[in-house]
């Protein structure tokens, strides 16, 4: 697994429970010890769980041992460098599955692994990690696993993820279901970033006019891209989450506000390059995009 951070921990947990063996794959040797000495249980929700850890140093070229299925759950930026450490370890037949938010990582690891099979996934499940010792589970949700080619059979592995927290679906559309988040995440995650506000704020009579006009140009691009269903139900869908989760504050804006890097690349970035190559304006999320960037951390 690449990627132990909260959505990282709550996959393991998963996996864990359907006897699955679970390698964590980390950056430096300060946090191998770390892991290695880790005996406290993880809590899940109100579960405990004792993972049987096999902390593995990512950049450690003298380890060879063949790595068959790789998960991946960490920042969609570090994706491509993350798995360049570990190309040495794949094999043709090396399966991957990548929990990434946004688009656009799948062409840059089939572009460094051309013959790995990949495929993509997306919850509705969240979780955060209170502790290093403790993630906590802040909603079960769905979760959609497809591969691009619209495949309507599962491999086998699917059958571990079967769980009440996740709730795994086989999609023949994955695409479609990735497009339909990532238009939800366009019109919500930049903007509460932008105004420093909680989602539900995207009502706010002050807010919510820039709030529609990002939602219809998206709407726009995505129609002009040939998704015209996905396209005539951004708005209610994203205007359902923003008062579903109007207390939240978004991934992006947490970000922001902890000086990090964000996903802005793999989220609106994507949106503007669909808009170009359909030579369609999108200057609402340009803006969007651009003062995001300006605010970046260099990473």
């Amino acid at each position: 697994m690449l990627g132990a951070g909260a959505m990282g921990m709550l996959f393991s947990r998963v996996l864990l429970d359907n006897n699955c063996q679970v390698t964590w794959l980390v950056r430096h040797m300060l946090e191998t010890h770390r892991w290695a000495s880790l005996r406290s249980p993880v809590l899940v929700e109100s579960e405990h769980m004792l993972a049987p850890l096999r902390p593995v140093l990512l950049s450690d070229q003298k380890n060879t041992g063949e790595i068959p299925y790789l998960l991946v759950t960490t920042k969609a930026f570090d994706v491509k460098r993350g798995i360049a450490r570990i190309a040495h370890r794949t094999t043709p037949n090396t399966q991957i599955l990548l929990m990434t938010n946004g688009l656009g990582v799948r062409e840059e690891i089939e572009s460094l692994l051309p013959s790995a099979t990949i495929y993509n996934g997306t919850t509705t499940a969240g979780a955060y990690r209170a502790t290093p010792q403790r993630t906590v589970l802040t909603g079960r949700g769905d979760t959609r696993i497809g591969h691009a080619d619209g495949s309507s059979s599962a491999p086998d592995w699917f059958a571990d993820f079967a769980s009440e927290l996740i709730n795994p679906v086989w999609s023949d559309n994955i695409q479609r279901d990735l497009l339909m988040k990532l238009a939800i995440n366009c019109a919500i995650n930049p903007l509460t970033a932008v105004l420093g506000c909680n989602n539900g704020k995207l009502e706010n009579p002050k807010n919510y006019p820039r709030f529609c006009a990002v939602c219809e140009e998206i709407s726009t691009v995505l129609a002009a891209s040939g998704y015209t269903d996905i396209a005539s139900s951004v708005f209610e869908r994203a205007l359902a989450v923003v008062r579903s989760t109007a207390n939240n504050r978004s991934s992006m804006l947490q970000d922001v506000r902890a000086g990090k890097k964000t996903e802005i690349d793999y989220i609106t970035g994507y949106l503007l390059a669909m808009a170009e190559r359909q030579q369609v304006p999108a200057p609402h999320n340009t803006r969007l995009f651009k003062e995001i960037n300006a605010r970046a951390t260099p990473h």
